[in-house]
């Protein structure tokens, strides 16, 4: 069997590289995604196994198809976060609208402030302090006014 020369006849040339076509999206992978983005806590090899994978390395396969399969499980997992925010909005909907006799006060004047923050009516953060310059005089007399209110001690 003959050696590739390079052009310059000093070194052997390198074989190209041959690169891996990617496979079709199929069921498995769809399977993984659903049941990653269900249960992330499970963690990925339990995921992988819930989706029917029964080869050998599951650790090292659930590595492999997470990194493959990130962008459909970015996808999935920011559906389903429009799809909690709605039923957030509904549920929050439901408490404001109730008797707060039947929520208890405390629910509602939680959904209340809820929903004030997600209409954009949130109370500020910010304190503004604001000086007043006041007179030697009137700092005396400040002075003298809490005096007079400070209970005196015996």
């Amino acid at each position: 069997m003959k050696k590739a020369i390079s052009p310059d006849n000093k070194t052997e040339a390198k074989k190209p590289r041959q690169i891996k076509e990617m496979r079709e999206y199929n069921s498995l992978d769809s399977a993984y995604v659903e049941n990653f983005t269900d249960n992330p806590l499970e963690g990925k090899t339990a995921a992988l196994l819930k989706a029917g994978y029964a080869g050998d390395n599951p650790h090292q396969e659930a590595y492999r198809m997470h990194r493959k399969l990130q962008d459909k499980i970015d996808t999935r997992t920011n559906e389903k976060k429009r799809n909690l925010a709605s039923l957030a909005v509904h549920q929050l909907e439901k408490i404001l609208k109730a008797d707060a006799d039947t929520v208890g006060y405390s629910n509602m004047n939680a959904a209340i402030k809820q929903g004030l923050d997600y209409s954009g009516h949130k109370p500020t953060d910010k304190v503004e302090i604001v000086e007043k310059e006041q007179s030697y005089e009137e700092l005396l007399e400040q002075r003298k006014e809490l005096d007079r209110l400070r209970p005196k001690s015996h």
